[in-house]
């Protein structure tokens, strides 16, 4: 006998639908690499992984069901999230250069 649970999501009109916490479908540090995936589940509606990951980050799926949704998103393609960082210099936003000594051969 399966005991299998309904995932819910939340409403799409843009409002949550009472659970405020966000959810990481892929997994904490993770995010949807496939965007146009569709993740299909029973008696759910197909839903792209774009819109699944919106609808986690905007709070409308259940934390419980947040919980086992990684194993079950592999059409999703989940990928590490890669953070980078720019240091602000005095001139503006830039990534910060120094040029090399005038000393240095470089041998070709």
């Amino acid at each position: 006998v399966c005991e299998c649970e309904s995932i819910i999501i939340g409403s799409s009109n843009g409002v949550a639908s009472g659970f405020k916490e966000k959810c990481s479908v892929c997994g904490e540090g993770k995010k949807v690499g496939k965007d146009d995936g569709i993740f299909v589940f029973p008696d759910q509606p197909a839903i792209s992984c774009m819109d699944l990951q919106k609808s986690g980050e905007d709070g409308r799926i259940p934390l419980g069901q947040c919980a086992f949704l990684p194993t079950l998103v592999g059409v999703c393609e989940c990928e590490p999230i890669v953070i980078t960082s720019i240091i602000e210099s005095s001139s503006g936003l830039s990534p910060s250069l120094s040029p090399l000594p005038t000393d240095v051969v470089v041998d070709n």
